[in-house]
């Protein structure tokens, strides 16, 4: 990917950030990546750099792993962290098979030190209807999320209930969009 993507893909990000449940067209950049969805290493191409760890969670496919992580490692040149350190993970099968809990958080005095996480979601208006409010958010909006599991769901609204710590979350789908939450966003069913 070269740096006017990159920079494009990074702004599809803020945008979706800065405006939790708004679904964001990403660009249909063309990319050789080694599973389906495309979208999540594009996501992860304009985020990582040597600075920061990754980690990838495919709690049905273990083995599917370690070439997604060799292709994010020499298309970002960051490292592979153990789930305790990374910065950003990327999830597969919808669910985390409950190790969420492990991830960072941040610290009182450091929020921002915590996880960003990026779903691999099935399609982004289907599925599992959620309420979402706060920063950035007009009142309430409803959101849909399909292939997320909803134990995943409850454990995402668990691990952001002492805001300001917390994690972000990405969810990307094959038709290229992406919701952002980020850990100031209060969801429920």
């Amino acid at each position: 990917m070269n740096l006017f993507d990159a920079q494009l893909t990074f702004r599809k990000v803020l945008d979706a950030m800065a405006k939790p449940g708004k679904v964001v067209k990403m660009p249909n950049i063309s990319l050789n990546t080694p599973t389906e969805n495309k979208y999540p290493f594009l996501i992860l191409t304009s985020l990582l750099d040597h600075e920061v760890g990754f980690k990838v969670l495919d709690v049905k496919n273990r083995e599917n792993t370690e070439d997604i992580s060799r292709y994010i490692s020499s298309n970002t040149g960051s490292h592979e962290s153990s789930l305790e350190d990374a910065d950003f993970i990327l999830i597969y099968d919808g669910s985390s098979g409950g190790t969420i809990h492990e991830m960072k958080r941040g610290t009182l005095e450091y929020p921002d030190e915590s996880a960003i996480l990026i779903y691999d979601a099935r399609r982004i208006g289907d599925g599992v209807h959620l309420t979402i409010s706060g920063p950035g958010i007009r009142d309430e909006l409803e959101i849909a999320i399909d292939g997320i599991e909803e134990e995943e769901i409850r454990d995402i609204v668990k691990v952001n209930s002492e805001f300001p710590l917390g994690i972000d979350v990405i969810f990307s789908d094959l038709y290229g969009n992406i919701v952002c939450l980020p850990r100031s966003t209060r969801v429920r069913r």
